[in-house]
């Protein structure tokens, strides 16, 4: 591109990498929800379970289909990081389509996050004080 005389669109870049920034910080939200699930039952099957169920969005399905029947469970949705990652990327996905359109860091996304990730080490540590670890088979 640059041999060519072309420039590098560098606001693209970096909506690219907020995106990724925000997609491996809700991978470690998840995985610290997921070990409590693990700590808790002790079961690494219902812990990858859990964790598939987290990323793949299948929490907020739940939610979106539940909202539809009653609409008392709908203010769970801003609740969830599935929710908030999910708005965040598309955000920024609809701001890197359209160039000059601004950009705004999702800082209300990584703070859902943070606050996962901090009650989660919390409850790893209750939970871990509370049950004894079982040897693997």
């Amino acid at each position: 591109l640059l041999l060519e005389g072309g420039e590098i669109y560098y606001e693209g870049f970096q909506k690219v990498a907020v995106m990724t920034l925000n997609v491996f910080l809700g991978l470690i939200g998840y995985a610290m929800v997921a070990s409590v699930v693990a700590f808790f039952t002790q079961n690494t099957t219902i812990s990858i379970i859990t964790f598939v169920a987290l990323i793949s969005n299948m929490v907020l399905t739940i939610l979106n289909l539940a909202s539809l029947a009653t609409d008392k469970l709908e203010f769970l949705r801003e609740y969830t990081l599935s929710y908030h990652l999910s708005e965040s990327n598309n955000t920024l996905f609809t701001q890197l389509l359209v160039p000059d359109s601004g950009f705004t860091m999702p800082f209300e996304t990584w703070g859902v996050t943070l606050i996962y990730i901090v009650v989660a080490s919390i409850l790893g540590i209750l939970v871990l004080n509370k049950v004894e670890i079982k040897e693997g088979k």
